[in-house]
């Protein structure tokens, strides 16, 4: 798959600077991965590394200290400071995992977080694009009308013209050579994604998003400001990512979840998931010794920005990860299944609706959060009374 990708973006780019190759372009590539040439004919015209195995980024030597495992070993405070790179960095975190990097945020500390979080999952089998760009300063509050029905924002577009024909061609590129987008009944759809793509990029959106394309496809497309925290970077991709992990929520679950009735439980489940995980993941990252502190005191301060104890409140995510929380510390859920996000591989979720009581109890008192010598946690009532 990474050949085939990497031949896919040298067929691209030299079909969109205006260069020609025997099969017409990146337009005529083939409909099997399997069809395309191996990459020992073209090793010597791409910057990726020759072995399969390998890894390709750009050496930063002012990297900060790491461990043995690749973790800052500095404070979450450090921001991202360099200038944005005038061409895209790519790099192959695994064989499923491909980073796009139209950032100034070091390609290599990207494939340390991306790596971090993959390894905590017990089956990750979804092809995952990640891409990175900066944009600039908030023009205006969400316009899904703007942005093809997403909730995003405008913002001053930093990237030039070329740079988003350049990541475009590159989106492309890996949608072809995957497994399901690649086969010739999918390119209408391919053609789709990468309308709604430009609109994002031409317009400044502050993509957050992770897209499933098919089950085992999927891309994750994150704009922000230049200079944000590094912690508040790994959470964003670490939280992405999980989503990119969870199996079912692409496919059939789908379908039983539709029969079923969907209302914004599903949403709570999905989002509180993927922050839990980030809680804990990103937490490792950055040093907090006590995520779930962590976790309950911001979800608290949630409740006291809107004076609602509504998890479908402001900062969605953030209070749906507290309910998943009770549901694990009352011992309705998993702690293990939900970091290893094997509780996405069998449909579980579908079983949390408001109709099952435990839940529905989560969803009322996850709330009772409370401070005890600088700790965060549940109340006692949350953790003892009945559903």
């Amino acid at each position: 798959m990474r050949n085939v990708y990497r031949l896919a973006v040298l067929l691209a780019l030299l079909s969109a600077c205006g260069g020609s190759v025997e099969s017409g372009g990146v337009s005529d590539v083939s409909d099997s991965a399997t069809s395309f040439p191996s990459s020992e004919k073209i090793s010597s015209a791409t910057s990726s590394s020759s072995s399969d195995d390998a890894t390709s980024h750009v050496v930063d030597e002012a990297q900060e200290p790491r461990t043995e495992k690749g973790v800052h070993t500095k404070g979450p405070a450090t921001p991202t400071s360099a200038t944005a790179p005038a061409t895209a960095e790519t790099a192959d975190v695994n064989s499923k995992i491909t980073l796009l990097n139209f950032s100034s945020v070091s390609t290599e500390d990207l494939e340390v977080w991306s790596s971090f979080a993959a390894n905590k999952m017990a089956e990750q089998n979804a092809n995952v694009l990640v891409v990175l760009y900066h944009i600039g300063q908030n023009l205006g509050p969400e316009d899904p009308a703007r942005f093809s029905g997403a909730p995003f924002t405008p913002n001053q577009v930093i990237l030039t013209q070329e740079q988003i024909d350049t990541i475009l061609v590159q989106i492309e590129a890996w949608m072809r050579a995957d497994d399901c987008m690649g086969h010739r009944e999918e390119r209408p759809r391919i053609q789709e994604e990468l309308a709604d793509y430009r609109i994002w990029l031409e317009q400044g959106a502050d993509t957050s998003t992770q897209r499933g394309l098919c089950e085992r496809t999927r891309i994750i497309i994150m704009a922000f400001q230049e200079g944000n925290p590094m912690w508040d970077l790994q959470r964003f991709l670490v939280h992405e990512l999980y989503h990119a992990f969870q199996h079912d929520i692409e496919g059939p679950c789908n379908d039983l979840i539709d029969r079923n009735g969907r209302g914004d439980h599903v949403p709570i489940v999905v989002e509180g998931a993927a922050d839990y995980f980030t809680y804990f993941t990103a937490g490792e990252l950055y040093g907090d010794s006590d995520p779930v502190s962590t976790m309950l005191k911001e979800a608290k301060a949630r409740t006291q920005e809107d004076g609602s104890n509504e998890v479908m409140g402001s900062g969605m995510a953030t209070r749906a990860s507290a309910l998943v929380r009770l549901m694990v510390e009352r011992g309705w859920l998993s702690h293990e299944r939900i970091l290893d996000g094997s509780f996405f591989h069998s449909c579980a979720r579908a079983e949390l609706t408001d109709s099952n009581p435990q839940f529905a109890y989560a969803r009322q008192n996850w709330a009772k959060i409370e401070s005890r010598e600088n700790k965060w946690a549940f109340s006692e009532s949350a953790l003892t009374d009945s559903p």
